[in-house]
């Protein structure tokens, strides 16, 4: 496991000599989280899950 140099991208090894690069950087790590989240959280699902908290999903709806 090792940062680039610019800190940005951490690269990490499996024992299957897989290498894989993985973007460190949060608004671009949550836009490829939000990106393959589907389906979205419905605001039923946020009161069933979340009731004390008002409605504000991770992932802008698009």
């Amino acid at each position: 496991m090792a940062f680039t140099p610019d800190g940005n991208t951490l690269a990490t090894g499996g024992n299957d000599f897989t290498i894989r690069l993985r973007e460190t950087r949060p608004a671009q790590v949550t836009t490829r989280i939000c990106d393959s989240a589907h389906p979205r959280i419905t605001k039923a699902q946020w009161a069933q899950h979340f009731p004390a908290v008002g409605f504000t999903p991770p992932c802008p709806t698009t």
